[in-house]
């Protein structure tokens, strides 16, 4: 039978559909015996599901945030490339 530690490793993939028959087969012959990880694999399950209710949106920069970045940023000349600025340190 599955040691709790195992079980602890492997309940996300346990909810995610990872694992192989066998391994499924001994975390449910341990959780039936074992209430303390019954309720952590309960509690990781109800936090998975959660999770995919509330889908993490990007958020992007405000306008006014991108114009006062970009006019912060000092105006050069060309930029030259990689090769010409190596070019500056060889030897000659």
């Amino acid at each position: 039978m599955k040691t709790c530690r195992e079980i602890q490793l492997q309940a996300s993939d346990l909810l995610e559909g990872e694992l192989t028959l066998a391994d499924r087969i001994g975390i449910t012959m341990h959780l039936l015996l074992c209430g303390d990880c019954r309720r952590s694999v309960q509690h990781l399950r109800l936090l998975v599901n959660s999770l995919a209710l509330h889908p993490q949106q990007e958020t992007l920069p405000s306008a006014a945030l991108i114009r006062r970045i970009v006019g912060n940023i000092p105006e050069k000349g060309p930029r030259r490339s990689c090769a010409e600025d190596h070019d500056d340190e060889a030897p000659r």
